[in-house]
């Protein structure tokens, strides 16, 4: 048997997504495997057990392998779930300073922008938004799932008479990396919109409502489609609905407009300098009113 303990250094934690990943590897080798964190073990390779042992940014974990390739399952499974301490603590100090640097670059692009004409910014947002809407980003929100009697995971929604279809809406899932990609694209536009109004942070976030609104815009059209679905893709035990990427630039496009309309509408100005930011709700209003979405014309993956 051999083991290693590693500290843990993904800042999100371990989710189910992250635990399926690392299990997976951990089946291809024969060698028994642990995991050990806060005094419990794994024994059974099971995604389910890793992803609830509360595993956070900074844990340690011993892993344990024990068969004919230990050292390769060993080596693959732990550069996996974290590093050596010594290079967690240099990580960390890099973090500190990156976060340190970034705080003055940060502070400096505001102080310019003190300085800068009306013109001058309303250009520089139009650039952002410009800049996000070009990501050519796909958007995977919806998993059509097809009846099985022993898959106690299926979410039944019957959408015309006697005849039920399963359709799962999973946003983070499985199509975790192409979600992650669409937050940051937003959040990040959002972000520095906010820093160009000389916002210090409103903790305001419009992602989870636009993902819901194309959510929702899906399943209605799973519904009106129900026919032609069950017609033609009975065979597929499983079906993705898509918007393209030219769509959501449209999105992103539409999106950054109305943040810009709504913050120039809501934001009031003290002539001592200070902002007044409009309640959460406020602001809200007033973007349904400013954002329209744009039409969005479906593939199959």
């Amino acid at each position: 048997m051999v083991s290693k303990t590693i500290i843990f250094n993904y800042r999100y934690g371990i989710d189910i997504y992250f635990a399926t990943e690392v299990m997976r590897k951990a089946r291809e080798f024969e060698s028994k495997i642990e995991i050990e964190c806060n005094g419990k073990k794994i024994k059974n390779k099971s995604s389910l057990m890793l992803s609830g042992f509360g595993i956070k940014m900074g844990s340690e974990i011993t892993i344990y392998a024990d068969g004919t390739d230990e050292e390769e399952a060993l080596e693959i499974v732990s550069n996996l779930l974290g590093v050596e301490e010594e290079v967690y603590k240099q990580e960390m100090i890099n973090r500190k300073n990156w976060e340190k640097n970034w705080k003055r670059i940060e502070q400096e692009e505001m102080e310019k922008d003190r300085n800068k004409s009306p013109e001058e910014i309303e250009r520089e947002l139009k650039e952002i938004v410009e800049e996000a809407a070009t990501a050519e980003v796909k958007f995977t929100v919806g998993k059509k799932i097809k009846l099985y009697q022993n898959n106690p995971n299926s979410i039944s929604l019957s959408f015309r008479k006697n005849v039920p279809l399963i359709f799962d809406l999973m946003p983070k899932a499985p199509d975790f990396e192409i979600i992650t990609s669409i937050d940051r694209i937003w959040d990040t536009m959002v972000y520095r919109i906010e820093k160009k109004f000389r916002i210090k942070s409103l903790i305001w976030t419009i992602v989870p409502a636009m993902k819901k609104r194309i959510g929702n815009i899906i399943e209605e059209y799973v519904e009106k489609k129900s026919d032609i679905i069950e017609e033609k893709y009975s065979e597929y035990p499983y079906i993705y609905l898509t918007v393209p990427a030219s769509t959501i630039s449209q999105v992103t496009r539409e999106i950054g407009k109305a943040y810009i309309v709504s913050l120039k509408n809501t934001l009031k100005y003290e002539n001592s300098g200070e902002i007044i930011a409009p309640t959460y709700k406020e602001f809200l209003m007033e973007f349904d009113r400013n954002f329209e979405m744009p039409r969005i014309e479906w593939w199959w993956l």
